[in-house]
């Protein structure tokens, strides 16, 4: 816990009132968002203990929250809680929801004054007006019980009188399992999410069973790459049942080849990759998977070089124009404070190979795809990470050669990897 949290828990308990609050409820504080989110977590959840309330154990409200996402009731209703409070904390503003079980909407609570102390005694005041609520829609019967045990006390007159009065005994509470703070506040993705990457493309063609050493292999060392990605979850914010959790994605890769080279002969070079895809995430607590289908296109072609008799002026290369359906899906771990690992495996149902596929190279060829990818990623902002990466994609294919064919080739395996290091953004 920072030191002004620490303050501000010391100055709320100082300031509370003498009497804890009778019949505590059962009070669920969900993970919130922002670069306060862990201590004010923590904080909120002492000075709440401290006036009376049962506040659930952290690791619980995360397995409920991580089960039901964000549908509150179902939240309360699997804890037996009757109050679910959840937001965002920052330096400099409190925000929170804070839903009642029964009522149709949520409460919002906010506070943007300077301290953390000031801010954490407005957002309690606010949630004891909340809570009485709670009390008066309760049953008839609990009323008749709360009233014949309440005792009447006479509120003092000055803070100084008040600390000469001693508190009634409260209820004794069922005792509280050890709290389990997880700091895993990046694992969930926000509602859009994009990042752009710098990397370095390096690619590899071979072929087999080549009868009559016509076709020559092709190697890329490294070329630089620039790349983006953007994901979107329309939904998350409107909480609707089954919806919330599906998405989009776009992403995009450019290559800057200058040149490939043969015997002196320098081609343009052009290489590109873009992917759509149709998302759908689970949040499984402290893992998150995601699966996604889409389509997928990666360009890789090399341009005839300006024609200088004697010499040849043809790559001597099949162009490539992969184009697949893409099912797949991610995988995302925390590994310790904002650490986290990604990895992906996707196949690639080719449906069009470009020009290796035609009548002037393997016209009876078929292919497809396999890739596989993992990141760390660090976030070091509630909005921003840095990730660390490599990707790997191979093309497979058979060539099944006929008589009469023009060239007489088994099979090839075309491979790609990407080492990139990118920014990301979370909303």
């Amino acid at each position: 816990m920072t030191r002004a949290l620490a303050l501000a828990v010391l100055g709320v308990l100082l300031l509370a009132p003498a009497a804890a609050w009778a019949q505590p409820l059962r009070v669920a504080i969900a993970k919130l968002e922002g670069g306060r989110a862990t201590a004010t977590r923590k904080a909120l959840a002492e000075a709440l203990a401290a006036r009376g309330e049962l506040v659930l154990d952290f690791a619980e409200v995360d397995a409920a929250r991580a089960r039901h996402g964000g549908r509150a009731a179902r939240i309360m209703d699997r804890l037996d809680a009757e109050i679910l409070v959840e937001g965002r904390a920052t330096a400099s503003v409190l925000d929170l929801r804070v839903h009642r079980r029964g009522a149709p909407r949520a409460e919002r609570l906010r506070s943007t004054a300077r301290d953390a102390s000031t801010r954490l005694e407005e957002i309690l005041a606010g949630y004891e007006a909340i809570r009485r609520e709670v009390r008066v829609e309760s049953s008839d019967a609990d009323e008749a019980e709360s009233a014949a045990e309440e005792i009447p006390l006479e509120l003092p007159s000055s803070r100084a009188e008040g600390a000469e009065l001693e508190a009634p005994a409260a209820e004794p509470l069922p005792p509280r399992k050890k709290r389990r703070i997880p700091r895993d506040e990046g694992l969930f993705p926000r509602a859009i999410e994009a990042g752009v990457s710098l990397g370095l493309l390096s690619r590899k063609l071979r072929f087999q069973d080549d009868v009559f050493d016509r076709v020559g292999g092709y190697s890329l060392g490294a070329a630089p790459a620039l790349g983006f990605y953007a994901r979107a979850f329309p939904a998350t914010s409107l909480h609707l049942v089954g919806l919330e959790d599906l998405g989009i994605a776009l992403r995009g890769e450019q290559d800057f080849i200058e040149s490939s080279s043969r015997e002196g002969v320098t081609f343009r070079t052009y290489g590109a990759r873009w992917d759509l895809d149709l998302l759908y995430r689970f949040p499984l607590g402290r893992f998150q998977a995601v699966a996604w289908l889409g389509y997928h296109r990666r360009v890789f072609s090399i341009d005839s070089a300006i024609a200088r008799p004697p010499g040849n002026n043809l790559p001597g290369v099949p162009n490539v124009r992969y184009q697949a359906v893409r099912l797949g899906g991610e995988g995302r771990m925390h590994l310790v404070d904002q650490l986290f690992a990604d990895l992906r495996l996707s196949y690639l149902f080719v449906v069009d190979a470009g020009a290796i596929h035609s009548a002037l190279w393997f016209p009876h060829g078929r292919a497809g795809g396999l890739e596989i990818s993992g990141n760390l990623v660090y976030r070091f902002t509630s909005f921003m990470s840095v990730k660390l990466g490599v990707g790997f994609e191979r093309y497979h294919h058979r060539f099944n050669p006929e008589l009469g064919d023009r060239t007489i080739v088994g099979g090839a395996a075309d491979r790609y990897t990407v080492y990139e290091l990118g920014l990301g953004f979370h909303r």
